[in-house]
């Protein structure tokens, strides 16, 4: 198998297997729990939760009206989606040296791709896992999608950093040559 066939196969997986546990767990929520029931796991600092979300990230725009909200929220997903696949697909003629991208690529595509299904099948995104940070105050309730798009995000953030290294280490190499 070509590496570039290993890639695409490696990036479908990564893809399948988030949106499949995805949307397994919210349907299961959607199944077993009432809105906005609450069910704590863990005393004072984890609960799982059945919120529905009409916003985006932290609910926002959550308020703003439904003649927006539900054009805003079909047309961005799908814009974002292209955009990433696009990067995806360049990432991808690099070959294995842009291995990370690629999984970072695959983790927020395979994320938006969970939360765009629940807008179009619910109208809105189930989010249910959520964190006490304080006496008063929640972190705001997520899900497995919002994990992925988290985890390709930081990803993405460790290649950054990892090429502002490279190119500092190359500039001082340079700096030195110059010297001698």
């Amino acid at each position: 198998m070509q590496k570039r066939n290993k890639l695409i196969l490696i990036s479908v997986i990564i893809v399948l297997i988030v949106v499949i546990l995805d949307q397994i767990t919210k349907h299961m929520i959607y199944l077993n729990m009432f809105p906005y029931e609450v069910r704590p796991i863990i005393d004072d600092l984890f609960s799982i939760v059945y919120a529905k979300n009409n916003g985006s990230a932290f609910s926002f725009l959550h308020s703003a009206p439904e003649w927006f909200r539900k054009p805003f929220f079909f047309i961005v997903p799908l814009a974002a989606m292209g955009l990433v696949f696009y990067l995806l697909k360049n990432a991808m003629k690099k070959g294995q040296e842009n291995m990370l991208q690629i999984f970072a690529f695959s983790f927020v595509m395979a994320g938006a791709l969970g939360n765009f299904i629940n807008r179009l099948t619910y109208g809105f995104v189930i989010d249910f896992l959520q964190f006490k940070i304080t006496p008063t105050y929640y972190w705001p309730s997520f899900n497995v999608a919002d994990i992925s798009i988290t985890i390709g995000v930081g990803l993405l953030l460790v290649e950054m950093l990892s090429i502002e290294k490279k190119r500092k280490q190359e500039n001082k190499k340079r700096k030195t040559a110059k010297k001698a």
